[in-house]
């Protein structure tokens, strides 16, 4: 499949922006929605990233080929991802040391800057002191993504001059409020976060403990974001997979599902997606 680009869409048509937001290892429903986006001829404009959503939109800023991206995905597995993330931390500082996090995100994007998308792209962090949002377009690429995807407790901050980021699924999780302010006519959001977790099976642990608490405060930032977006932009569509019962966050054991969930969530928003980019032009 070739990579998918602005060129795709014949004809006149309103700029669109994409926002791919975080939620672990479903966000590779991503892959699956970009599928059925370049079968259909359309490309993004504009992308934002979160976590995740911050890696798969600097691969397609870059111009990595979707078939590349998913072949990528798909090499992973429960074992794969444990040998390729997992590095003990200091326990005053975070479970992992990130190091492994480290190698793997710069393997992806080297010394790749902004400068270099083909896709105009910010990357979304949170500022560890006042927990504000912070967009991040200019730069290291590799270090934005360090930063977005650094979960508090789970991955140590990024040391940005004198301040602190983490995850940006702490202030945006799924960032359509930050292409508002691009040209696009067309906002594109897709969340792939879930609910916090209503029971656990079995007695929380401290990190179950940690992820639960970490659910309740992106999901309340979720609502307020997209509601702000929604007021601020009229064509603003979200698309979401439908995960049922898949709560764990680091299911590396069922990519192919989240791929194929993607594509069934992009195939219903489709329609509304092509009437949107021609309406009123």
């Amino acid at each position: 499949m070739d990579k998918l680009s602005v060129n795709y869409s014949a004809g006149a048509r309103h700029k669109i922006g994409l926002a791919l937001g975080g939620g672990g290892a479903r966000g590779l429903a991503h892959i699956g929605v970009l599928k059925v986006l370049a079968e259909a001829g359309i490309g993004p404009d504009y992308l934002a990233g979160t976590s995740i959503g911050a890696i798969i939109g600097a691969s397609l800023a870059l111009g990595k080929s979707l078939d590349d991206l998913e072949a990528l995905s798909l090499s992973f597995n429960r074992s794969k991802a444990w040998r390729t993330f997992v590095d003990v931390g200091n326990p005053r500082y975070s479970f992992l040391a990130g190091k492994k996090m480290q190698k793997f995100i710069y393997s992806l994007f080297g010394r790749k800057q902004f400068s270099d998308c083909e896709i105009p792209l910010s990357v979304v962090a949170t500022d560890l002191a006042n927990g504000q949002e912070v967009v991040i377009d200019k730069g290291s690429i590799a270090k934005a993504v360090l930063a977005s995807i650094a979960i508090p407790g789970l991955l140590p901050p990024v040391k940005y001059g004198n301040r602190y980021f983490v995850d940006g699924g702490s202030s945006n999780v799924t960032p359509a409020s930050v292409l508002v302010k691009t040209p696009s006519k067309v906002i594109i959001a897709v969340d792939v976060s879930v609910p916090p977790a209503v029971n656990f099976l079995n007695r929380p642990t401290l990190f179950t403990t940690l992820i639960q608490a970490y659910t309740i405060i992106r999901d309340q930032s979720l609502k307020y974001q997209l509601s702000q977006a929604k007021v601020r932009h009229k064509s603003l569509i979200i698309v979401r997979p439908v995960f049922d019962d898949i709560i764990d966050t680091f299911q590396f054991n069922q990519i192919p599902d989240f791929i194929a969930l993607g594509e069934t969530a992009m195939r219903h928003s489709l329609p509304t997606i092509k009437r949107a980019l021609v309406k009123d032009f």
